[in-house]
């Protein structure tokens, strides 16, 4: 038994003094009351997310009230702004530098993109920096040979 089969996963307390709870589909232990507060609004395991449909605390069996889950219809909500128009919105055409993470329209890119690149994808800042690093790493290497 290591020490984490003594404390209950939703709020990390020890099981010394709270009353365990078991649930029908997993294996996973908590404590009653953050169980009981966590299937008050989910009928779900909080960690494996397996339907519960009841769980057992010292003698007494509890049914679990099937709940439906709420989905917003945006799953994810983002807004970015082009670095050259600032503008937020079309954000399915905006793509990120791969070094800065700078987004870009690709319409608004010179010359505009038809389609998101395979692999990496640089703006034109992080391009430029790149080539002067590398200008000057020649440079260095460069003078090393010469003296």
């Amino acid at each position: 038994m290591d020490g984490k089969d003594n404390i209950c996963p939703i709020c990390f307390e020890s099981f010394k003094e709270n009353r365990k709870a078991y649930t029908d589909v997993c294996d996973h232990v908590f404590c009653f009351s953050c169980l009981d507060k966590w299937l008050k609004m989910e009928s779900c395991c909080p960690i494996d997310r397996k339907r519960i449909r009841k769980f057992i605390s010292g003698d007494e069996i509890i049914k679990v009230k099937s709940r439906k889950r709420r989905r917003s219809k945006t799953l994810y909500d983002v807004s970015v702004f082009c670095e050259i128009c600032n503008d937020s919105k079309q954000n399915d055409t905006v793509i990120l530098c791969d070094s800065c993470d700078l987004a870009y329209h690709m319409v608004c890119l010179d010359p505009p993109l038809k389609s998101v690149p395979s692999g990496h994808w640089y703006c034109a800042l992080c391009k430029d920096v790149a080539k002067r690093l590398k200008g000057k790493a020649k440079g260095k290497a460069y003078s090393r040979v010469i003296h």
